[in-house]
């Protein structure tokens, strides 16, 4: 039971980790002139609002679903891993 809650807890660090790290990049300069650029055209908070969430989304969706397939396949890939492990162990 105390090996899930560390893993569990490694998770989490890992997930927090990720967005800090992710919120830090998003504020870099050139980020910050990429939506503005685009979102200045429009005059409507709205639409401008709707510019940056949809830069985001669109920086986000790929990474939540590769994550996601990892995790998905991680299980796979390691028995896999395993059958082959013997024919490279040495001694």
């Amino acid at each position: 039971m105390e090996h899930e809650s560390i893993q569990f807890t490694g998770i989490i660090y890992a997930i927090v980790f990720g967005l800090i790290i992710g919120l830090r990049h998003s504020t870099d300069g050139d980020h910050v002139v990429a939506v503005s650029t685009m979102a200045r055209d429009y005059k409507s908070l709205f639409k401008g609002l709707w510019v940056g969430v949809s830069w985001g989304l669109g920086h986000s969706t790929p990474l939540l679903i590769l994550g996601t397939l990892i995790l998905l396949l991680k299980q796979s890939v390691l028995n896999f891993y395993e059958s082959l492990s013997v024919y490279f162990e040495f001694g």
